[in-house]
């Protein structure tokens, strides 16, 4: 990142707030455009969504069947609308960073954005596997009734998390870049990083089916291998720059 001394053209203190609140009306516009084109189409998504639910959902509350669509039109217009939330926020530091870091900046957006996508296609993908496999305990006499408030919150943290979860790679360059992780690290713990991605598996589809916990864990231990080629990449960068400046 670039040190800058200070200018008379530099901007002032009102001006970088005033450029603040500008951007935060910009994005809270696209925000309120997209969730507002995203609920006159909830219907499909909200079908989508609740498919693996087998009908087993309930509203207890006078409100709560139009809250959730609400919800869910907010936050799939959320998700729709970030690429432009992070160009604002991207904007809004560019002029601080050197060349090098914007570029870096500017792939990390793109990549991170990649890997969330994927995140989110995984999970959507086991989803059906995980309640059909919690929906198995109902008996007769035993029903599952599941309010669809709590529905969205299990649907929403298995996304979330496997978008984060997916986000691994990055954060591990970044953290070797800084220094503060090393490959040989990562290659020695890795009989945890399989522990983790038991664990992990089994919250985002738990299911008594070992081949089918099998295809979840792998692709998580898959990322913490990439993670590791993608350490030893930014090792071997960080160690060339520090040659250079010696």
């Amino acid at each position: 990142m670039v040190q800058k001394t200070s200018t008379p053209e530099d901007p002032t203190l009102f001006e970088h707030l005033f450029e603040i609140r500008t951007r935060l009306i910009r994005c809270l516009i696209v925000l309120l455009a997209t969730s507002a084109v995203c609920y006159l189409r909830v219907e499909d998504l909200f079908n989508y969504l609740t498919a693996p639910a087998e009908g087993h959902l309930v509203f207890i509350h006078p409100v709560g069947g139009m809250m959730a669509y609400m919800r869910l039109g907010f936050l799939a217009g959320l998700m729709v609308a970030s690429p432009y939330i992070f160009y604002q926020i991207f904007a809004f530091i560019d002029p601080a960073l050197s060349p090098a870091w914007r570029r870096k900046v500017t792939l990390s957006l793109f990549v991170g954005y990649g890997l969330f996508g994927l995140g989110v296609a995984f999970s959507l993908k086991t989803l059906p596997m995980a309640m059909h496999f919690l929906l198995a305990y109902s008996r007769p006499g035993f029903q599952a009734m599941i309010n669809v408030d709590q529905y969205f919150s299990f649907v929403f943290l298995i996304i979330f998390g496997s978008g984060f979860a997916f986000e691994m790679p990055l954060l591990m360059y970044f953290l070797a870049a800084g220094g503060l992780v090393g490959s040989i690290t990562l290659v020695k713990h890795w009989r945890i990083a399989i522990m983790a991605c038991l664990i992990l598996g089994a919250v985002i589809c738990p299911t008594p089916d070992v081949v089918t916990w099998g295809l979840v864990c792998l692709p998580l231990f898959g990322l913490y291998l990439v993670s590791i080629g993608v350490v030893r990449w930014a090792e071997s960068k960080r160690n060339r720059r520090l040659a250079i400046r010696n």
